[in-house]
């Protein structure tokens, strides 16, 4: 990842409120060092709910709906509800970088 887009992912992040600090921090050091410890990966397996995604990403929910509709992202049940669904934080992470998610 190039150090531009890691600079900018790092300020995202650190500028959300919907998580912990040390949550951030954990996730900022992740991609920093380009993850691997056993906390980062249970970060990464984190999920989030749909508005949470939508005031990390800067984007309103309506945007997210047209985003798993076109397939970019795939929500994931969260066990023991009908409807509720969140994503997992690896796959943002992942569009955010301008890859696929995981």
């Amino acid at each position: 990842m190039e150090k531009a887009t890691r600079e900018v992912i790092e300020a995202i992040i650190k500028a959300d409120q919907s998580m912990g600090t040390a949550d951030r921090e954990r996730l900022v050091k992740m991609i920093g060092d380009g993850g691997g410890t056993a906390n980062d990966q249970l970060l990464q397996n984190r999920l989030i709910r749909r508005g949470e995604l939508a005031k990390l990403l800067g984007r309103s929910l309506s945007s997210i709906d047209r985003l798993v509709r076109m397939g970019g992202l795939t929500p994931v049940k969260f066990p023991g509800y009908e409807r509720s669904a969140g994503f997992r934080l690896a796959d943002v992470v992942g569009l955010i970088g301008g890859g696929q998610p995981q």
